[in-house]
């Protein structure tokens, strides 16, 4: 028999604070940084110590963003980096901010900050404007899912699902269709090795689908459309 205690994971429970002691820009930088770094780093395990808490205090207890973490953002090293594993490959990943701002626009991904269209100047301005570099990190993001649920079978008409973009409705609608089955219980316990072909071709868009959550987890506080994925998800 294995032994419980061994196959028990320790996990650090975030603090809940109340709504009016919550600092939804903090929480919205954190979580944008940690997927970005993830991702290029493969995953989060693998991000270097010095990365993995973007903030630190100063003598006045003032927080601000690393100086090595702002490096990063300020070069467009790590943004052309995550382009390029995000799109597999495909044509390459782009060469500077400026070819990254062209590729996202070519597939339909707008970058805005307070309604105005993020610039190659504004990646490079110091001192560092982070609104634009979330706005970059939030595009990738839509990437990301634009790429992975591209490769999911969808139904004919599920434009007509929702109202936001595509890939959003594409993403709505698996969750509404995997949620329901995720929480009942399995009716045999060899099910899954007793499905048949057509049953395991659904589990591959399932875990196509876990693919895209899992990374909308990550930025649930930064669109409602991912924070509706997040919660329909649980």
């Amino acid at each position: 028999m294995v032994d419980s205690d061994a196959m028990r994971k320790t996990f650090l429970v975030p603090e809940i604070k109340p709504l009016d002691q919550y600092d939804f820009q903090r929480a919205r930088v954190c979580a944008s940084l940690g997927w970005l770094l993830a991702k290029s780093y493969g995953n989060a395990e693998n991000v270097p110590e010095e990365l993995r808490e973007p903030f630190y205090s100063d003598q006045y207890e003032q927080e601000h963003i690393k100086p090595p973490v702002t490096r990063l953002l300020l070069s467009s090293d790590l943004y052309c980096r995550v382009c390029g594993l995000v799109l597999g490959g495909e044509g390459g990943a782009p060469r500077d901010n400026a070819a990254l701002l062209q590729l996202l626009a070519c597939r339909g991904v707008s970058l805005q900050e307070q309604d105005v269209p993020v610039t190659e100047a504004d990646l490079r301005h110091k001192p560092i404007k982070m609104g634009a570099h979330l706005a970059v990190i939030d595009g990738l993001m839509s990437l990301c899912a634009m790429e992975t649920m591209s490769a999911a079978k969808m139904p004919s008409g599920l434009e007509k699902f929702g109202g936001g973009s595509q890939w959003e409705n594409a993403v709505l609608y698996w969750v509404n269709k995997v949620s329901p089955a995720h929480k009942a219980p399995p009716r045999h316990p060899c099910v899954h090795s007793r499905l048949p072909h057509r049953s395991r071709s659904r589990r591959v868009c399932v875990s196509v689908l876990l693919s895209v959550v899992r990374d909308l987890v990550w930025l649930s506080c930064c669109r409602p459309v991912w924070l509706c994925v997040c919660v329909c998800a649980c």
